[in-house]
């Protein structure tokens, strides 16, 4: 049997809506609240102050996700600049070492390094964390690995303490991405809910409808968030956007080395000399379009003049 597409009324369409856009979601959902709390029906106005709190949590969700973008590391920093020396330098550097001694298809070298050196450059930190403890447990009274011991031991006791630090650290008061997308979820359900009840009530005259949705934003889907890594030594064209003057991005750098943003006129384009911002290693910053070259470009590029690879993020607000 063929597959069917689903009928249209089945799917949430601001939810697919605002997939990777927590702006369109902040747009459409304030849209249709205002429009639900103006009406002169007081069925209509009682939607209104249902949705209200979930448009409330979403909201501040958002909001405080956007500020500690690119702040949260006082707490994390080193803990993540030593996963990246180890997931980079490190691991190699470590597992040539252990080849030295032990060949790839000795019993002893894959009881060490079972995945060999992936297990210290993926998953999670506790994963990281347990692999380089195995690596270390396998090399206790080996002669001629005793120096790789000390060397990795080292590093092992910086990652344990940072890991640690990082724990304590934690108040449960940061707002995560996750915690913003459970949020953005939840309302796209309580506004398909709302449509439902509009339906209900405008039966026989459905372009009622029409005044309490931001029609054009829903059928316009549009990226605002983008997470990359630039790759050392390179200038890459991200997206294309016109935006306003007074719209604002937030750029983080999650990296070890500054990397700089920059609108141009069109997407080949080199990094110009003026027109562009710059974010500092680990740490975020929220500026206005006008600062990131003429309004009338709309292609932005990100540049890495480092030797590494750098992860970024952009998210329009």
């Amino acid at each position: 049997m063929a597959a069917t597409k689903p009928w249209h009324y089945l799917m949430n369409s601001i939810l697919i809506a605002t997939t990777a856009s927590y702006r369109a979601m902040v747009k459409i959902s304030k849209f249709t609240l205002l429009a639900l709390l103006a009406s002169t029906n007081a069925t209509i106005v009682a939607l209104g102050t249902a949705l209200q709190p979930f448009y409330d949590d979403f909201y501040a969700k958002y909001n405080a996700w956007i500020t500690q973008l690119g702040t949260q590391f006082t707490d994390t920093g080193s803990l993540y600049i030593e996963l990246e020396l180890i997931r980079g330098t490190k691991a190699r550097n470590w597992d040539s070492r252990l080849l030295a001694v032990w060949d790839k298809d000795n019993p002893l070298y894959r009881g060490a390094l079972p995945t060999k050196r992936k297990g210290m450059q993926q998953g999670s930190q506790e994963d990281i964390i347990a692999y380089i403890t195995n690596f270390s447990t396998k090399m206790i009274g080996v002669i001629a690995l005793a120096s790789l011991k000390t060397d990795v031991d080292a590093h092992l006791l910086i990652l344990n303490n940072a890991y640690n630090t990082q724990k304590s650290a934690k108040t449960g008061t940061k707002t995560t991405s996750g915690d913003v997308e459970t949020s953005r979820v939840t309302l796209a359900g309580e506004l398909y809910g709302v449509l439902g009840n509009l339906m209900y009530i405008f039966r026989m005259t459905p372009l009622s409808i029409a005044p309490f949705f931001d029609i054009t934003a829903i059928r316009n889907l549009e990226q605002t968030i983008w997470r990359r890594i630039s790759k050392p030594m390179t200038t890459a064209y991200v997206f294309t956007r016109t935006l306003l003057a007074t719209d604002t991005l937030r750029l983080v750098n999650l990296g070890l080395e500054p990397i700089t943003f920059g609108f141009v006129a069109n997407k080949t384009d080199g990094m110009p000399p003026s027109g562009i911002y710059t974010v500092n290693p680990l740490d975020g910053q929220t500026v206005p379009r006008s600062v990131l070259g003429p309004l009338t470009s709309k292609f932005m590029i990100v540049q890495n003049a480092s030797g590494v690879k750098v992860k970024y993020m952009i998210v329009i607000i």
